[in-house]
């Protein structure tokens, strides 16, 4: 079968957009429910509610008991998943084509159809109470979580996506119902699949289990945050220093997002890169180095985490620093910005051969930008990025260390870096 026989499209249902990409010569369909709505939209009133929600709709429904939704995902085989971000929560699974009505019958129901029993609330209202503490018993996942918190203080991005121990224990039954009915209906559901099915067979499966449906209210649309520098530590009698540093980022539509991905791999985003070579491999002064990027609707986060000795903590920051401003004056050399697009064109490709993330990208582009992009459109687009792009966008991100929320996690002789550096 010829790869030109795989076509995407994408089909309003009801208000619900449906996103469909016919893979005929796979086995399998894997698809997504998104729902538009995560942490972000919840209120000082039901914080941690999102997250709960996508808990507990596993444990109880109108047709199915807690038991009998365990059971039915095992006998589908496959894979079944549930997460929740700031953005959004997903519903989905990954199953061979016989059991597709099956899964996607399941999902449906536990999602729309939900009695979030009492007793099970509480169970699993314990179990995400272990969750938090998890995180807290995680040096590097509680540096992510405060480091949020610093960037966006008084601000729904800044809150931990499962809320806080007291936010969870507050939730109620009446939360649950109250957000369900307020996001989980069109237009803030987006349907994605693909495999082998076409979106004949999609469109009638969405009919079927939302085309009942009535059209939610317009939600008001969440204020953008206004970042803040802020330094911090947190003590934590262990080994290792944790270090996030975080400056401005892009929103998930800038134009100049393929530019982003080429200067955090060139920054610290694998092993060739400056960071890892320079802090690791010349210095052995860090395990773990890297940059990152996260994008959100109208904003962005970008920075850097390293775990190291308390006392390499310092150095480690001011090679950070010189690195970032050699890439804010200085132009990329060709052959290194040419193996970082080599090496950003080849994870697009091999991308395009995992059925999950392509359901995934596919959701995202209709849901930010309300078109496809083509794997030869996106490849074009990092070719076509400058060496003086590369160097403006540094400028933006790095140019003004004065802006960074700095935090660290570790014993009390790690040192802090500081934004006087």
């Amino acid at each position: 079968m010829d790869v030109t026989d795989v076509t995407a499209e994408a089909r309003d249902v009801n208000g619900i957009t449906v996103v469909c990409e016919r893979i005929p010569f796979f086995q399998s369909v894997s698809f997504g429910i998104w729902v538009l709505a995560g942490s972000r939209n919840e209120t000082d009133d039901n914080l941690g509610v999102s997250h709960f929600l996508e808990h507990l709709v596993f444990k109880g429904s109108d047709a199915r008991t807690a038991s009998d939704i365990a059971m039915e995902i095992d006998e589908l085989g496959g894979n079944v998943e549930a997460f929740t971000t700031r953005e959004n929560t997903c519903f989905g699974a990954h199953v061979v084509n016989q059991r597709l009505d099956k899964a996607f019958s399941l999902i449906a129901e536990i999602m729309l159809g939900s009695t979030f029993p009492q007793d099970e609330m509480e169970l699993e209202r314990r179990v995400i109470l272990e969750e938090l503490r998890a995180v807290d018993d995680s040096p590097a996942d509680l540096a992510y979580e405060k480091l949020y918190q610093n960037r966006f203080p008084d601000h729904p991005l800044g809150r931990p996506i499962a809320g806080s121990p007291e936010a969870v224990l507050n939730v109620d039954r009446q939360n649950l119902f109250e957000f369900r009915d307020s996001h989980y209906a069109p237009p803030s559901i987006v349907v994605s699949a693909g495999g082998d099915i076409t979106m004949e067979k999609l469109a009638a499966l969405v009919e079927t289990h939302f085309g009942h449906l009535t059209p939610g209210k317009a939600q008001p649309q969440p204020a953008t945050p206004d970042p803040s520098p802020a330094e911090d530590f947190i003590h934590k009698e262990i080994e290792q220093a944790h270090m996030l540093v975080a400056g401005p980022g892009l929103c998930v539509t800038d134009k100049r997002r393929m530019t982003q991905m080429l200067l955090n791999t060139i920054f610290g985003g694998g092993v060739s890169s400056r960071l890892f070579q320079n802090i690791r491999e010349k210095r052995g002064l860090a395990y773990s180095i890297h940059s990152f990027h996260d994008r959100f609707a109208d904003c962005g986060v970008a920075g850097v985490y390293a775990a190291c000795a308390p006392e390499t903590l310092d150095e480690i920051w001011r090679i950070t620093l010189e690195e970032m401003h050699i890439l804010c004056s200085t132009k990329v050399d060709p052959k290194e910005l040419a193996r970082a697009k080599a090496q950003a064109q080849d994870n697009v490709r091999l991308s395009y051969e995992s059925l999950d993330s392509r359901v995934s990208q596919m959701a995202a582009q209709m849901t930010y930008h309300r078109r496809f992009f083509s794997m030869e459109e996106t490849l074009e687009q990092i070719s076509s990025v400058t060496a003086d792009q590369v160097r403006d966008l540094a400028g933006t991100i790095f140019g003004a260390p004065s802006s960074f929320t700095t935090l660290v996690v570790g014993p009390n002789s790690a040192r802090r870096p500081t934004l006087a550096h």
